[in-house]
């Protein structure tokens, strides 16, 4: 097999996107250039081996499913494999199959959907001129334009009660003139029969004679049918997905696409890894269902869920479902993501008859079976897909779904909070607030495509601890916790304090913690200096020369000043020093971070909410990035109604 190692770089690095944190690519990257010349030596002399998986249970919530993570050795060879691939097959998918595809996903079969539900609507609904009357009253000559009758028809309050679009609610165009009757022989330029709309000069549109005008308005149901493919990873034939690959790739040798040499090492390629000489590493102890496991599957059927080619090969082996739906059963509404897919019609009769059909294409074809038969529902009941009840008009968001946001929410609080003195205390180290960052954007993101908002706010009122780590912007909502855009030290510290205003805000600059002086006078009383109380002074070891001691609860602070315009190396210098820079001169204090433990043990016991910022990394060469590290919340206090 012919392959350039440029190419086999390129797979890398797309490989490398999402996984750089792991310790499998971190490897793999340390003896970057003699494992991509490996794997051009085991692709070249095709003696390519899939290496032993990694097997975990991925729970959602619901569905707990067995993932078999590959070695990333055997990854960056998926990465070269599928965009080849793609290139002379993905064309061939119809434009509703939506699942693991650029500019694709559950958002994009969602929307197709709805559009769908909607474009049937229209289509079903009598058609109705612009100007509000039905397309089948006979035409107006022009001299009668200005009379009475056609203003009538043409009113402006009948034509802002008809919906936008042609929708057929609210037309009362028909009963208007619902006992119109025709002329026996109506002839160009003739008045109509009946006295009640006499001067309705009528022009003959058909040769045929309608005695009657049935008032009685179409039925618009539309129907819907909602099919699953039974366990379908796993019961994949590989025999049977082979000769899929193989039309194609004889197709694009046809075509001139690829040669005849290039299609043959594709073909090499794909049965290697469809053999499944090894089962996975097992790392869980979860009992799954027997068919639900990997291992109990026969040689010859099954795809591991987790892999990128699983995903494509599951798209090339239903494509043939897609074709046969679309130009066997010429279904016009059809969507499907993954093994799921709707079909839409006015006849619950018809869609029977196209499940039945399915069924049997789907046992003689694709050695598959639906879940189990399923009755056609009317649209205005919902569709439940891809975690939405979808209408015409607007989509709402699962039960399920809030129900899983509120157990992850509620386990993670429990996780990473302390009942301690007065309160609780929230610690956010950095794995925690990349799992709540994570979490929390996901749901976010689900509810933007639904009617949410009012879900959102509950949220927020039930956890109300959110509103300490999250704020909304606009349509979005953005982490509290950290500074995206800050070039100066007082702009980091104007920014905590604006969105924990409340709280008694404790930043780390160097080995001190800074914080303002008014909010401690105002919370432990008036804030004494040395020449006023120089009996009252206490020095110890561990604090700074110039240090005080609270008069009323001992805290350990000193003064110094506020700077202005505080350039981002002067952190680097004592606090004492950069403080007297200022021109403004507020009073700061600062205590040393031996202390902080006492410190926040007094605030603890006087029920005063605080927040702790520490320095981790740099924004630039010369500028600490700072971040919430612990909030504590007195029992007193109040949280915000507003995000």
């Amino acid at each position: 097999m012919r392959i350039l190692y440029q190419q086999i770089y390129q797979a890398e690095q797309k490989c490398s996107k999402s996984k750089r944190k792991g310790s499998q690519c971190q490897r793999f990257g340390a003896g970057l250039i003699d494992n991509l010349f490996e794997i051009q030596q085991v692709l070249q002399s095709k003696t390519y081996v899939p290496k032993p998986m990694r097997v975990f249970i991925a729970d959602n919530g619901s569905k707990p499913r067995e993932i078999y993570a590959p070695h990333y050795f055997d990854r960056v060879i998926h990465h070269l494999l599928v965009p080849k691939l793609e290139k002379i097959i993905s064309h061939k998918f119809i434009h509703d199959s939506t699942a693991n595809q650029k500019n694709k996903g559950t958002h994009f079969a969602v929307a197709r959907l709805q559009k769908m539900m909607r474009r049937y609507e229209y289509d079903e609904s009598p058609k109705i001129h612009r100007s509000g009357i039905p397309l089948w009253v006979p035409a107006i000559s022009a001299k009668h334009k200005n009379d009475d009758i056609y203003n009538q028809f043409n009113s402006k309050q009948e034509i802002q009660n008809k919906p936008k679009k042609r929708h057929p609610q609210g037309d009362t165009t028909t009963e208007k003139i619902k006992k119109v009757v025709w002329a026996k022989h109506a002839q160009p330029n003739t008045i109509a029969s009946d006295n009640s709309i006499v001067g309705l000069h009528c022009v003959q549109r058909q040769p045929t004679v309608i005695n009657h005008i049935d008032k009685t308005e179409p039925d618009n149901s539309t129907y819907y049918l909602q099919l699953d493919i039974h366990n379908f990873f796993y019961s994949i034939d590989k025999n049977i997905l082979i000769q899929i690959l193989v039309n194609h790739i004889k197709i694009a040798i046809k075509q001139k696409k690829i040669t005849r040499d290039t299609g043959k090492d594709y073909y090499w390629l794909c049965q290697q890894i469809l053999k499944r000489n090894n089962k996975g590493q097992i790392t869980h102890n979860i009992e799954l269902p027997f068919i639900k496991q990997l291992h109990n599957i026969d040689s010859y059927k099954g795809l591991p869920i987790g892999n990128l080619t699983s995903q494509f090969f599951g798209n090339v082996y239903l494509n043939e479902l897609d074709q046969f739906v679309k130009h066997q059963l010429k279904v016009k509404h059809y969507v499907r993501y993954v093994d799921d897919f709707v079909l839409l019609s006015d006849s619950p009769q018809q869609l029977e008859k196209w499940q039945s059909k399915i069924q049997q294409f789907l046992d003689e074809k694709l050695s598959l079976r639906l879940k189990e038969v399923v009755k056609p529902k009317d649209i205005t009941h919902g569709v439940d897909f891809l975690g939405y009840i979808i209408r015409p008009h607007y989509n709402l968001v699962r039960r399920r779904i809030l129900g899983n946001m509120y157990q992850r929410l509620s386990q993670w609080y429990k996780e990473n909070s302390q009942k301690v003195k007065n309160g609780v205390t929230i610690h956010l180290s950095q794995a925690p607030s990349d799992k709540i960052d994570s979490v929390f954007a996901s749901y976010i993101g689900h509810f933007k495509q639904a009617k949410s908002q009012k879900i959102i706010m509950q949220k927020f009122k039930q956890f109300k601890w959110l509103s300490l780590l999250f704020y909304q912007h606009g349509n979005e909502f953005k982490s509290k916790r950290h500074t995206k855009k800050a070039n100066k030290l007082t702009q980091q510290w104007n920014y905590f304090r604006f969105h924990y205003q409340p709280f008694v805000s404790l930043m780390q600059v160097g080995c001190y913690f800074v914080v303002l002086k008014h909010s401690i006078a105002s919370l432990f009383g008036s804030m004494h200096s040395h020449a006023e109380h120089g009996n009252e002074r206490r020095s110890t070891p561990s604090m700074r020369g110039g240090a005080t001691r609270h008069q009323t609860t001992g805290l350990p602070f000193c003064h110094a000043k506020r700077p202005e315009g505080l350039g981002a190396g002067a952190e680097r210098q004592s606090p004492q020093n950069i403080f007297k820079q200022s021109k403004l001169k507020p009073k700061w204090c600062e205590c040393h971070q031996a202390n902080l433990p006492k410190v926040l043990k007094n605030l603890q016991s006087n029920s005063i909410s605080y927040v702790v910022v520490t320095q981790q990394g740099y924004v630039n060469n010369k500028l600490r990035k700072r971040k919430v590290s612990q909030i504590y919340i007195s029992n007193n206090f109040k949280y915000k109604e507003s995000i």
